[in-house]
């Protein structure tokens, strides 16, 4: 189980007031909210907030494609560092790493038993013109490349292929398949592995 999600603080839509006025009513509790008026850098704290949410929303709809992304419902609490949880509407929780690194904010969440170093990250840059459209397939075919790159250098001498099942991506190398999760926003783009066969259990409460 893993998801990741990045934001592009570049983008217009990033920029403080250019969201609808309920923004953060309905996408933050009121414990977030207090957090984000109390930062001495709200707009960072509220996409610090908002990539945890959604990277705890793709993990977990890993385990469950039916799973509704309902941000307020995920509530999110970090550290000093932006090391921290999400807990679930279900009572469960998950492990969350959020990263703030000049323009861009990135969050990783995963179950709490996982083992980072059985984690990685990949970071492409999609180009330097805000609003420009993405070609997807470009995209995928260049994570592609980089996660068959990484498997090679952990020892796995099939070729390794990025599939998805629907909306959610995986890596299959020979007999095993590892999770992926794939995010991008204006400029930025990153993917997360999980070099473990196949998902983990998830997390209790969770259906």
């Amino acid at each position: 189980m893993i998801g990741n999600d990045v934001v592009d603080l570049a983008q217009a839509d990033t920029r403080e007031g250019a969201q609808h006025p309920g923004f953060d009513r309905r996408v933050f509790d009121a414990d977030e909210r207090a957090a984000i008026s109390a930062d001495p850098e709200p707009r960072r704290r509220r996409w610090m907030f908002w990539a945890a949410k959604e990277a705890a929303y793709k993990a977990l709809r890993r385990g469950d494609p039916r799973f509704v992304f309902a941000p307020r419902a995920l509530r999110v609490a970090l550290a000093e560092g932006g090391c921290g949880r999400v807990d679930t509407p279900a009572g469960s929780s998950l492990a969350v790493r959020v990263r703030v690194e000049d323009d861009a904010v990135s969050a990783l969440a995963m179950a709490p038993d996982t083992p980072l170093e059985a984690v990685s990250e990949h970071v492409l840059s999609i180009g330097s013109t805000p609003g420009l459209p993405v070609d997807r397939d470009t995209l995928r075919a260049a994570f592609g490349r980089a996660l068959g790159r990484e498997a090679v250098s952990r020892g796995h001498t099939d070729a390794a292929v990025l599939e998805r099942r629907g909306r959610i991506p995986s890596l299959r190398v020979g007999g095993h398949r590892f999770p992926v999760s794939i995010s991008h926003h204006g400029r930025l783009a990153r993917a997360a592995v999980l070099w473990q066969p196949g998902d983990p259990s998830r997390p209790r409460g969770v259906q």
